[in-house]
């Protein structure tokens, strides 16, 4: 019933089953640009990777997928179409503000005040409701880092204009092509015929290291690091940060 779709509503199903979430709005943890001793929550524009150089290729995946699926290639091709023109004019939208040169555009600001400058997201329950990390809640007095207003605006006048059909196709086909590289790699093949470069056990580890890039790294460390070999490379950190600090000491350019 496309009456009763709701964008976040789907957003917030997908992430309990473990799928991404940053197909409208992204929220990530990083690194604090004027603190690097601090984490903040970045709340930025969709992640929406789609080359403008390949185009006709990416709509002809999304249709073969599609297709293979189980819908037939010119209900496929009817439907997706106007998915695949959503995207295109959600990553113009949010590729300006995906420039680092546009970072300086970013604002430090409490929930609270986000909410107030972007009335129309309910963005206590979004941020909890995606982050989903228990016992954490975040709060209207939490600071976050945003992109600017004018994005969020933006986002919802293309919704606004945009049939909800359209949304759900699109947020679907997003869901199926991130899953379609950990299918078993002989599904992989009869699925994409080679499209999807990287075999299934690939791109699990792949997925591993990004979502847990500390802890796998111990576990290689612990298997394949003996003592000295750790030893040597820790006093080779310590000799580069040395080196560096003489560096800067030297630079009668910089403030120390």
């Amino acid at each position: 019933d496309q009456e009763r779709f709701d964008w976040k509503q789907s957003v917030y199903k997908f992430r309990n089953f473990g799928f991404t979430f940053d197909y409208f709005i992204t929220v990530d943890l990083g690194i604090d640009m004027t603190n690097y001793s601090l984490n903040m929550l970045y709340i930025g524009p969709a992640d929406v990777r789609l080359s403008t150089n390949d185009l006709k290729s990416y709509f002809h995946k999304m249709v073969y997928v599609a297709s293979v699926l189980g819908a037939t290639k010119s209900e496929a091709q009817k439907e997706l179409y106007e998915s695949f023109k959503f995207e295109f004019r959600l990553r113009k939208s949010a590729s300006q503000f995906r420039e680092p040169t546009n970072f300086s555009l970013y604002h430090r600001m409490s929930v609270s005040e986000l909410q107030q400058k972007v009335p129309n997201i309910p963005w206590l329950e979004y941020l909890n409701s995606v982050l989903n990390v228990p016992p954490i809640t975040i709060k209207a007095s939490d600071v976050i880092i945003a992109a600017p207003p004018i994005y969020f605006s933006e986002l919802e006048k293309l919704l606004l204009n945009t049939p909800k059909r359209v949304q759900a196709n699109y947020l679907m086909w997003k869901t199926v092509a991130s899953s379609v590289p950990c299918l078993t790699e002989k599904l992989l093949h009869s699925l994409t015929q080679n499209m999807y470069s990287i075999v299934g056990w690939k791109k699990c580890v792949s997925l591993t290291l990004d979502s847990m890039p500390i802890a796998t790294g111990a576990l290689y460390v612990r298997k394949h690091f003996n003592e000295d070999a750790k030893k040597d490379a820790m006093e080779m950190v310590s000799d580069i940060r040395k080196v560096f600090l003489n560096i800067v000491k030297r630079a009668d350019w910089m403030d120390v």
